[in-house]
């Protein structure tokens, strides 16, 4: 019985493994293909607002899946609240404006 439970957590582990990278990947296709420019920041507030407001953390990121890191670190982070809390990976625009690359949230269990 105790190698079952062995083999079942060795393969949870394979499969979390596995879903980050490939979370990590399409964080970088999407940028690609939507024609951003090389600069991104995290951004933590509220869910609701798609980072329209909120706290901007750390300085300018030149990867996605760091900048990414950095927002999982930064909710990890946050005092706890009523509010649904997330962070944004915004990507800077060839327009000069910034966008919403990756929303970020840490659920609760």
């Amino acid at each position: 019985m105790s190698l079952a439970v062995l083999v079942l957590v060795l393969t949870a582990l394979v499969v979390l493994a596995l879903a980050g990278s490939l979370v990590g990947a399409s964080v970088t296709s999407r940028v690609r293909r939507r024609g951003w420019t090389g600069e991104y920041r995290v951004r933590v507030g509220p869910a609701v607002d798609r980072g329209l407001t909120g706290t901007d953390v750390g300085g300018v990121y030149t990867d996605p899946e760091v900048a990414r890191r950095a927002a999982e670190e930064a909710l990890v982070g946050e005092p706890a609240t009523s509010e649904r809390r997330a962070g944004y990976v915004m990507a800077l625009r060839s327009d000069g404006e910034w966008d919403v690359a990756e929303v970020v949230q840490i659920r609760d269990s």
